[in-house]
């Protein structure tokens, strides 16, 4: 068991140190996941994050939106 314990320490660590030598990026390779940020993909979902605006007695509204139409949506959990 100890032997066991032993290799799977010592592979953690050699898997460790690989990890840590291979973890720069280029700029092409960071302007492509940046490309895939909330703010660049956003425009390209339809009803997407909700902003509640809180009223009393714990209800909300927002606006859900789609291709088609606004709403105003009234929630009360």
């Amino acid at each position: 068991m100890k032997k066991y314990i032993l290799s799977v320490m010592v592979f953690a660590f050699i898997g460790n140190s690989y990890a840590q030598k291979s973890d720069s990026l280029s700029a092409k390779q960071y302007e492509q996941a940046e490309s895939f940020m909330a703010y660049n993909t956003s425009k390209y979902v339809d009803g997407g994050p909700v902003k509640p605006n809180w009223l009393s007695g714990d209800k909300f509204w927002f606006l859900k939106s789609t291709a088609a139409e606004i709403k105003f949506m009234l929630v009360n959990p």
